[in-house]
């Protein structure tokens, strides 16, 4: 079954198509997935959540912002109209050949204005078998633009404990919450595939985790205790319910004996972004002395920050602006990108990604995620090599392997930073 609603008075959907396919085509591995973390790429931006009905459904759920959508006039001369396609394509992994199963679902929906300010959700139904991981890539095509939008996403179907297996809803809505991001203080309700199971067993983790060294340091491996903070039960009749009081994460599971389990993280109201004074300093840990940054955090508020950028763009307000605008809309899509645990300007991808801007060229693996800045085969181009790390807590936890290389280029990339320009792929010499 496949179904979409859209939050509009006046839209409804007037043509569906549903399509099964199959076919052959490279490795994804050996594909450049530099867009995925350019937002240059593509105009179409969309959320989704992987849920596990039971052992054979797993259910797709997507929300699509009817902004980035254009819409035409219809032929009845009334309504404007979007038309997207939904599809699905499910490997083994990203070394696979062989595509297990795909679909396309064709949508049609109809409104009284071409500026509608919606989101447009809806839901696609998968047959995969318990026992095993697969890659989904999950694709959103404005067929009216001729533009779409891809995403990879794993899907953990080994065991009934992951955190595919718990549906989030918004208890004030309750619409799908789409993501592991959550806020204080709003309830959610939890859904478990199993309604027999009536209760959770629930850890908080308060932690302050330290943001990445540079990626010439060599670090010392420190293991994470797992020793939680508190510990708490959720019971329930079908929905489980869960108010967040405080930043940190939460850990939910059925089998407290286990690791695997529902992980939610809680940093701070409107993250992904940044506005309040700690919130814009902490990423500048990056590009200041210890000096500048210990004098930015004793003053803690806006006009510091201001005047630190002032300074930076040699007094120029105009050249101070374009940094600001740069350096944070970097920080906020590493927050999108590569968040887990730890907020995604802290982590090593989300470090280069702030610094260096977005690679040339990224191919990814089921264990590794490499990047290279320059052109490829280029023995003047710099590769970074990721490796997954097992994590109970999330599968978007990536370790850099550091070494000695690559302290020239860093050094080059704050010291551009520092002289009131942004480091970018152009201003790079390889």
């Amino acid at each position: 079954m496949n179904s979409i609603t859209v939050k509009k008075t006046y839209i409804s959907f007037v043509f569906m198509l549903f399509i099964i396919a199959c076919a052959t085509p490279g490795r994804i591995s050996n594909k450049n997935l530099a867009f995925l973390y350019n937002k240059e790429s593509y105009p179409i931006h969309f959320d989704y959540s992987i849920y596990h009905v039971d052992d054979t459904l797993s259910r797709i759920f997507f929300s699509v912002s009817s902004r980035d959508l254009l819409y035409m006039k219809h032929d009845d001369g009334v309504h404007y109209f979007s038309k997207i396609l939904v599809s699905y394509k499910l490997f083994r992994s990203y070394e696979s050949k062989e595509i297990i199963d795909s679909a396309s679902t064709q949508m049609v929906a109809l409104s009284k204005n071409n500026n509608d300010e919606r989101e447009l959700c809806g839901s696609v139904d998968m047959r995969v078998s318990q026992g095993n991981e697969y890659l989904l890539q999950l694709e959103i095509n404005d067929l009216n633009r001729a533009q779409s939008a891809v995403k990879y996403i794993q899907l953990d179907k080994v065991t009934k404990h992951s955190h595919q297996n718990f549906l989030i809803k918004n208890y004030a809505s309750n619409s799908i919450h789409y993501g592991e991001n959550i806020e204080p203080n709003n309830t959610l309700l939890i859904h478990y595939r199993d309604t027999t199971v009536k209760k959770l067993f629930g850890r908080y983790y308060k932690r302050q985790f330290p943001i990445a060294l540079p990626p010439f340091s060599i670090e010392n491996e420190t293991q994470f205790d797992y020793r939680p903070d508190s510990i708490f039960t959720i019971r329930a009749d079908s929905n489980f319910k869960l108010l967040p009081k405080g930043e940190g994460f939460y850990h939910l599971q059925i089998d407290s004996a286990r690791k695997e389990g529902l992980t939610l993280y809680c940093f701070h109201n409107n993250y992904p972004q940044v506005s309040k004074p700690f919130d814009l300093i902490a990423p500048l840990r990056y590009i200041t002395t210890n000096e500048e940054f210990d004098n930015l955090i004793t003053k803690n508020n806006k006009a510091a920050i201001d005047q630190f950028w002032l300074n930076t763009a040699g007094n120029s307000p105009e050249r101070a602006k374009d940094l600001i605008k740069i350096f944070y809309n970097r920080v906020l899509e590493a927050n999108q990108y590569y968040s887990s645990y730890i907020e995604g300007w802290k982590t090593d991808r989300g470090m280069l990604y702030v610094v260096l801007g977005p690679p040339n060229l990224v191919y990814k693996s089921s264990d590794t995620e490499s990047w290279i800045y320059g052109e490829e085969n280029n023995l003047m181009s710099i590769t970074y090599t990721f490796t997954k790390i097992d994590n109970p807590f999330t599968d978007n936890d990536y370790s850099l392997a550091r070494s000695p290389i690559y302290k020239n280029m860093w050094y080059r990339a704050v010291d551009t930073w520092r002289q009131g320009r942004v480091y970018t792929k152009s201003t790079s010499p390889f």
